[in-house]
């Protein structure tokens, strides 16, 4: 690439950031707790078998369920530790596999981030370092920032790109909440993730849960975690 071209893609993504306002002296990935507050620490990765039923209460789906399943395949991806989880949509008691892009993901075992998005064997598309919507521990306050890049992979023959690109990520932790679902009240971390400074998404992390109590995409989708099935 000659120094013009590197030039001209340092330029874009310092576009993104500052498009997003992400520049700002007293914005750091590196704060500290305040002294006594409440801090999370980054839970375990779920085991396999483990299944976790979300109920839907707005959008296309309300009103049905779906459960996300570990999965006995611990292989890393991309040489990295991950765990998968393969999803059904389930009404009036009969689940089948979710279809479209989340048939079955991969997720950072340590992180919980969304590593990459599978479909019949094939990688459908994959995050560097990962989607990054949560960076533990998780204290009141806490603000991180990153550049991330999507890398979109053409169905059916997943060496093949079809299209990358590098979108800026702000996620801070607005509040401490109590969250009340049908296993009880959990008190909660309320995150907000925003995408470009445009889209933004909202999750609530309990202690000990690697996935969302709550979470609304910028789609208008809501889903609570009604039930977690351990696996016997």
């Amino acid at each position: 690439m000659s120094k013009f071209g590197k030039m001209r893609r340092f330029t874009a993504l310092l576009a993104i950031v500052v498009a997003g306002g992400f520049l700002s002296g007293t914005v750091s990935a590196q704060q500290k707790p305040p002294a006594g507050g409440v801090v999370f620490e980054s839970p375990p990765a779920p085991a396999p078998g483990t299944q976790f039923v979300y109920y839907f209460l707005t959008g296309r789906w309300a009103g049905w369920e779906q459960v996300w399943i570990v999965t006995e395949d611990a292989s890393p991806f991309q040489g990295r530790d991950v765990y998968r989880i393969r999803r059904e949509h389930c009404t009036e008691g009969r689940c089948r596999t979710s279809r479209g892009d989340f048939r079955l993901s991969a997720w950072d075992r340590k992180t919980h981030n969304l590593v990459a998005v599978l479909g019949r064997g094939d990688v459908l598309r994959y995050y560097e370092p990962h989607e990054f919507e949560l960076d533990w521990p998780l204290w009141v306050g806490k603000v991180s920032l990153n550049l991330i890049r999507q890398v979109v992979v053409r169905p059916g023959q997943s060496g093949r790109r079809t299209g990358a690109f590098t979108p800026s990520l702000r996620a801070e932790v607005v509040g401490l909440e109590t969250i009340e679902t049908p296993m009880g009240k959990f008190e909660t971390m309320h995150v907000e993730a925003t995408f470009g400074g445009r889209y933004t998404a909202h999750l609530w992390m309990a202690r000990d849960i690697p996935l969302p109590i709550k979470h609304r995409s910028p789609n208008g989708f809501t889903r609570l975690l009604v039930d977690i099935r351990n696996p016997k």
